[in-house]
């Protein structure tokens, strides 16, 4: 979405710059067509969605080192990143186990479609 945003702000500029007679254009980055359907609506906001979330994951001790949750709120369905140091895990393996664990507590939730565990 921020390189969405980042074009539009791009097209606003030149759009201002080289018509004389517009001052200001406003362009709107919309990840879903809402005019059609509002799926995303009902979906719980994102204080629920992470508190929840925390609460599932006190049986997970490395869930203390996320240290970025992004939700995408996409066809009805919540789409969650989470970010995580890859020099605080002791192993590859370690690491891939983790990320299923995070995944699988994230999964289990009706309203979450997928779940991406990145570490950097």
């Amino acid at each position: 979405m921020s390189e969405g945003h980042f074009i539009g702000e791009k097209v606003r500029e030149e759009l201002i710059k080289q018509i004389d007679d517009v001052s200001d254009v406003m362009v709107h980055v919309d990840a879903e067509d809402d005019e059609v359907q509002h799926g995303s609506q009902r979906l719980p906001q994102r204080r629920d969605v992470v508190s929840q979330l925390k609460s599932q994951w006190t049986e997970i001790p490395e869930a203390k080192l996320i240290d970025n949750i992004v939700l995408h709120y996409l066809d009805g369905k919540i789409h969650v990143e989470l970010t995580l140091p890859l020099e605080k895990m002791e192993s590859q393996q370690h690491a891939a186990d983790v990320s299923a664990r995070l995944q699988a507590v994230c999964n289990g939730d009706k309203n979450i479609a997928g779940t991406r565990v990145l570490f950097y």
